[in-house]
């Protein structure tokens, strides 16, 4: 009698091990690795990295300094919708945009954060633009759509990116700065 209870337990840890490595592997190639893969072959990401958890995806990228903000943001949203399932997609830009365009967005934050509070975006725009035209040689861009304002500062071959939601309070243009 005492065979057949440990063959039981034998065949029950087996087949707990199998779904639970069914489940994993499942997770692994069938989720995250296709919007891992989708980031790393768009134009413009140099390096992706995907942090899962419940209820979000914060997607860390390290963008080359041309690229196109706007396209990689909505196709990782698009084409990524099917791996993220019901969580939200967070990005984070990993930059080294050095000291001068670091200098130069701290100074304009205070501005921005005002003129998004009060849901001003031209006036955003209108700072962003200026800085392009107050320091000479950075090239500055802003564009916006229904979800999110993007804004490219480049100096050379260094880019500060910053992605700030529309529906914010000033505290998100500090964190997503």
């Amino acid at each position: 009698m005492n065979f057949k209870w440990t063959a039981f337990a034998a065949a029950a840890l087996l087949a707990a091990a199998a779904l639970l490595g069914g489940w994993t592997a499942w997770r692994h190639f069938g989720v995250e690795q296709p919007l891992h893969r989708l980031a790393q072959q768009l134009p413009g990401v140099l390096e992706a990295e995907a942090e899962w958890e419940a209820n979000r995806v914060r997607m860390r990228l390290r963008l080359s300094p041309d690229a196109d903000l706007t396209a990689i943001v909505h196709r990782l949203e698009t084409e990524g919708s099917a791996s993220l399932g019901r969580r939200t997609l967070e990005f984070e830009f990993v930059q080294d945009a050095g000291d001068r365009l670091e200098s130069i967005w701290q100074a304009a934050l205070f501005e921005v954060a005002e003129a998004l509070e009060h849901r001003r975006y031209s006036e955003v725009r209108n700072l962003v633009l200026g800085l392009g035209e107050s320091h000479p040689g950075i090239e500055a861009e802003v564009r916006m759509d229904d979800r999110y304002l993007y804004i490219r500062l480049k100096d050379g071959d260094r880019a500060k990116f910053v992605l700030l939601p529309r529906e914010t309070d000033a505290t998100e243009v500090e964190r997503n700065a």
